[in-house]
């Protein structure tokens, strides 16, 4: 797909994404939204491997968002759902599919922001927020205040301090949003006094939002009012030394897993065609008798039900 961009044209790495807005659009800098990353069938399986991993009783346990009470929050590392993968506690296609979908996502930003410089994983987080029965009315706070990835936002200095403990090895930020059956749960930019909006962006499926890190794009997340909103957030560093040392190590779990899976159905196959060509084999005749030709039929009607 041809993009032109500050004048140049540029090849989005994946056929069907298209931009819905730009930075223009969304009255920025750095930011774009793109639509159609992800499959609907995708999404499913992606949100099937977050319910699966909230079943499974092995560390990851629904608790109060870290950012508002009125919220459960629940999150999923590659390296978590690899493991929960090799216990089969979940589905292991479905973690495979979670690395498949940010690996698309980091290329797709990279082609789009940095299409000359290589981005690497910072960390990969995939996220569910659920509103609290009977804990929303009168609601006024946020599901993630105002803030910036890579610097600690001052509003009343209209400024933002690239400095510790802000993560200020993170170079671009991205949200993969997997549905859309919930209230409120929007993104949202600001100016850096984090109070005049500049844009908002409703999540859906195969929805990608990515932006510069910086103090250019502050954002936040309205409140979710009802049902979960799901979502797999991901950053993004030009520091090879600060990249997700998980995710080799999640990545070498699913092609185990994936060898495994494809050896056991070999060995299916295998005793499974072993079967057939005994059974196609009539028995041979007790010693000394000659083969009766009446002992066919059962054979053949055996080979029959074995087809079927």
């Amino acid at each position: 797909m041809q993009l032109l961009l500050a004048g140049c044209v540029r090849l989005l790495p994946f056929e069907g994404v298209t931009i819905t807005m730009d930075s223009q659009q969304l009255n920025g800098s750095q930011r774009v939204v793109l639509d159609r990353v992800l499959t609907e069938s995708e999404c499913k399986d992606i949100l099937r491997l977050a319910k699966a991993a909230g079943g499974s009783g092995d560390g990851y346990r629904g608790r109060r968002s870290p950012h508002t009470p009125h919220e459960r929050f629940e999150g999923l590392t590659v390296l978590k759902a690899s493991q929960l993968a090799e216990k089969n506690a979940v589905n292991w296609r479905d973690a495979k599919l979670l690395l498949q979908a940010s690996e698309k996502s980091r290329q797709i930003v990279e082609s789009y922001f940095t299409p000359e410089k290589r981005l690497y994983f910072s960390f990969t987080h995939l996220v569910c927020r659920t509103a609290a029965e009977g804990e929303q009315e009168g609601r006024m706070d946020l599901s993630h205040p105002v803030h910036a990835d890579n610097c600690l936002l001052d509003p009343e200095g209209n400024t933002c301090w690239k400095e510790p403990p802000a993560y200020i090895y993170r170079d671009y930020s991205a949200i993969l949003y997997l549905n859309d059956d919930f209230q409120g749960g929007n993104i949202f930019f600001t100016e850096t006094d984090a109070i005049t909006l500049t844009a908002q962006v409703r999540p859906k499926c195969g929805r990608l939002v990515a932006f510069s890190s910086g103090g250019e794009n502050p954002h936040g997340v309205w409140a979710v009012t009802r049902g979960t909103r799901c979502a797999i957030a991901l950053w993004y560093t030009f520091s090879p030394e600060h990249s997700e040392q998980e995710r080799a190590r999640a990545e070498e779990l699913v092609k185990q897993k994936e060898a495994e899976q494809e050896k056991s159905h070999l060995d299916d196959k295998e005793n499974s065609t072993a079967g057939r060509s005994s059974g196609d084999s009539p028995e041979p005749p007790p010693l000394g008798r000659a083969r009766s030709s009446s002992r066919r039929t059962p054979s053949k009607g055996l080979q029959t039900r074995d087809e079927l």
